[in-house]
């Protein structure tokens, strides 16, 4: 049931804008004659790389279950761009797509830089060629390595969270894989912040990028509300703010001992409307309970 509404909200669309046309980097007769007929075709996106491309990108999730397949959230470590998609897109990206084909991702701006590209192409499709530079084996060498110190990062992960009482399920956070993307991007000798830091000034910044982030959020706004009960049987009654950018939870209250009549709902919901702005909310909207059409009514009156 919705009462109160006043104006209509604003459309919005957030679009993407396209990174260009694909760019063919392979310019010169020499370059275009060594190239064979499965390499021209790995650069229109119709042959398969000799190597995974997923060391080029950080996932942003954890797999889901044995098969990693499928789409998950990544960011490419060339562009810093976030995308959701398979691996066949993590492809076009780099590669771009064949002719005839709708491009589905922009091109990573790496496509631009012709000394970049051309060696994450050979890196992928001419292997060949850098086992002939004497690099490979260097590189095989740091690989079997990196297998080790993985190993070692990955304990000391666990004995933080072990050490700290910290629930694994952190570990399925967004958030905590932005935080391993940001610390691998980080510049060399980066320390972490200190407890005094912590506590302080990052704080105090926390606070304002979120607030900031939430901006949006407080302008053309529908108030929802809705009754539940917790899994302590407490009635609470909850509020929304949500307007074109999306909804974000304000807070909810505890009904317990106190009657949930349509006066009382009415001073809930009007004080969320205080707190909120009266000239930035359109409407309010709760479910059609007798005492919630009372409550309507108490709000338009006021």
């Amino acid at each position: 049931m919705a009462f109160g509404s006043k104006r209509k909200l604003a459309d919005r669309s957030d679009i993407q804008e396209d990174d260009g046309d694909d760019v063919d980097l392979i310019n010169s007769d020499d370059e275009r004659n060594s190239v064979d007929e499965q390499d021209e075709s790995a650069e229109h996106g119709t042959a398969k790389p000799a190597k995974s491309l997923l060391d080029e990108v950080f996932f942003l999730d954890a797999p889901k279950g044995k098969n990693s397949g499928g789409s998950r959230p990544w960011r490419c470590k060339h562009c810093d761009k976030k995308y959701t998609s398979s691996y066949t897109r993590i492809h076009q990206h780099f590669f771009g797509v064949g002719p005839g084909k709708t491009k589905q991702i922009p091109r990573c701006s790496v496509a631009s830089d012709r000394v970049k590209y051309k060696k994450i192409y050979c890196k992928y499709y001419q292997p060949e060629k850098v086992q002939a530079s004497g690099s490979a084996p260097k590189k095989q060498l740091v690989e079997a390595f990196a297998g080790v110190e993985r190993d070692a990062v990955d304990m000391q992960i666990m004995l933080f969270l072990c050490a700290n009482g910290i629930p694994f399920n952190v570990l399925r956070s967004p958030q905590y894989y932005e935080m391993v993307a940001a610390i691998q991007r980080a510049p060399k000798g980066y320390k972490p912040p200190a407890y005094e830091k912590a506590r302080t000034t990052l704080l105090d910044a926390c606070k304002r990028k979120v607030e900031n982030d939430l901006a949006p959020y407080s302008h053309g706004v529908s108030v929802v509300s809705d009754g539940w009960t917790n899994m302590k049987n407490h009635p609470l009654i909850n509020v929304i703010a949500s307007n074109s950018c999306g909804s974000m939870f304000l807070y909810a209250e505890d009904f317990s001992g106190e009657e949930k009549t349509g006066e009382a709902i009415a001073q809930f919901l009007l004080q969320a409307i205080e707190e909120i702005g009266p000239s930035n909310v359109l409407q309010v909207i709760t479910d059609n309970a007798s005492n919630c059409r009372v409550a309507g009514e108490e709000i338009e009156s006021a």
